[in-house]
């Protein structure tokens, strides 16, 4: 199976079998021996070449410094294009954001374009789409979203939508920054499906006869409807629990739980996760709900859970006054 050079009890070297028959002719001299990752430490240092290379890096470090331009040289300084590019201003952006979000395009119009732009890329490049049908929704959606907040001149914190609020703080140490309404990347699903058909069920229910039934009925209908459509106006446009940025850890046994998310440049929460689609740490972070346009978390789960319940209890309300109307009564 070959054989082993030894030149040294911590390095060996192992010669292959095709060349092991004319391993007495190698020049041992040319045969650099795989070291031990201890084994320099264990070899005795020349103090005065240490020295000598130790000033020839620092004369070489010194060398390679800046040197102040010269008067001549200031004049060619005007042709220089020192025009932030769309990444330095995506890189400005996110490090100066008070909000623990991600790197996303600056504004809701370069949204737009980027789209544009990544759609053109794929009719020209070979091949096949390489996204899966829920990235593809997701960034058609997102671009949908993006030219109606361009237009309403929206404020953006990641992915989501600043319909009211302050989103950069102009008080003392952040004090002023508060999300009033906020819309995630899915609320054109929202808006365009969900809401046309509780409209359309609420229309049907009311047209095949609510009006034949008895006051009570009625009654419990309009409360448990109206309640389900303010349950998901709070679901869809309140703040989520999008969390602050911190670059230090809390103080306190609080503190010691936190953890550092590179995605978000941030100390978070161990509950609070890193929302890929919505490009922000939200705080006790549940899942991301399309219906509702939006992410689930602290700040919306409870009327998340009531619009779960009243859609349910709508429904088969419904259902009963429908089924009761049209199926004729023996």
């Amino acid at each position: 199976g070959g054989c082993t050079l030894v030149g040294n009890k911590n390095a060996t070297i192992h010669v292959p079998p095709r060349i092991a028959a004319g391993a007495a002719t190698l020049d041992r001299s040319s045969i650099r021996p795989t070291m031990p990752p201890n084994f320099a430490e264990e070899l005795p240092v020349d103090n005065e070449e240490h020295g000598q290379n130790q000033a020839a890096r620092e004369l070489a470090i010194e060398s390679s410094e800046v040197t102040p331009a010269s008067p001549s040289d200031e004049d060619h300084l005007h042709d220089v294009d020192v025009t932030p590019t769309p990444l330095d201003l995506r890189a400005e952006q996110w490090k100066a954001s008070p909000w623990a979000v991600g790197c996303v395009d600056p504004t809701w119009g370069d949204t737009v374009q980027s789209a544009k732009r990544r759609r053109r890329e794929r009719r020209t490049a070979a091949g096949r789409d390489t996204r899966t049908s829920r990235q593809a929704e997701f960034e058609t959606y997102l671009c949908v979203g993006a030219w109606f907040c361009n237009v309403l001149g929206a404020k953006r914190v990641g992915n989501m939508a600043v319909l009211a609020g302050s989103v950069d703080g102009d008080g003392e140490e952040g004090k002023d920054l508060q999300l009033k309404c906020v819309a995630g990347p899915y609320w054109p699903v929202n808006v365009c499906i969900v809401w046309p058909a509780i409209v359309a069920l609420s229309i049907a229910v009311v047209v095949l006869g609510l009006s034949d039934e008895h006051p009570g009925i009625i009654a419990a209908w309009a409360v448990l409807t109206l309640a389900l459509m303010v349950s998901m106006v709070r679901v869809s446009f309140q703040d989520p629990g999008i969390l602050r940025r911190h670059a230090e850890k809390p103080s306190g046994e609080e503190g010691e739980q936190w953890i550092w998310n590179d995605q978000a440049l941030t100390y978070r929460p161990r509950k609070a996760r890193y929302d890929t689609e919505c490009a922000c740490i939200i705080e006790e972070h549940d899942h991301v709900c399309p219906w509702t346009g939006t992410v689930i978390g602290r700040g919306n789960m409870c009327a998340f859970r009531c619009f779960v319940a009243l859609v349910f209890a709508v429904i088969i309300s419904d259902i009963i006054i429908i089924v009761s109307r049209v199926v004729p009564q023996k």
